[in-house]
């Protein structure tokens, strides 16, 4: 079963930038607090932008 999955659902591109929205939902493997236990579903949605200067990523910046 997988355990992870990542989903762009909007990319918009412009102004030396790419912002990519991100469906994203996962069931954990392991205990992170006492409300987020093993086995739990995860389901988040977020964007990721992409900044560039000479055809190159100068910075990354995610927000979920």
């Amino acid at each position: 079963m997988r355990k992870v999955r990542q989903r762009e659902f909007q990319v918009t591109e412009g102004k030396g930038r790419i912002v990519v929205e991100i469906d994203y939902r996962a069931i954990l493997q392991a205990d992170l607090s006492p409300e987020l236990k093993a086995g739990s579903h995860l389901a988040l949605r977020g964007v990721s932008v992409f900044e560039f200067e000479s055809g190159a990523i100068v910075r990354l910046t995610d927000y979920s």
